[in-house]
């Protein structure tokens, strides 16, 4: 009987501890200020492009 168990158990603390590294990585997931304001720039000269060729924004 035991046997037959082993699988399952086996699946199921595969389970918790890919639970529990994902939730730890997402928790301890760093934050990059520069990266997150050079984004904001690309994303501003897109949009003055976009608008220079007739694209319109909704904001």
């Amino acid at each position: 009987m035991r046997n037959k168990t082993l699988p399952f158990y086996g699946v199921i603390a595969f389970g918790l501890y890919s639970l529990v590294v994902v939730l730890y990585r997402v928790f301890t997931f760093n934050d990059c200020p520069e990266a997150a304001r050079e984004l904001k720039e690309e994303i501003h000269m897109a949009r003055e492009d976009l608008a220079k060729k007739g694209f319109k924004f909704d904001d």
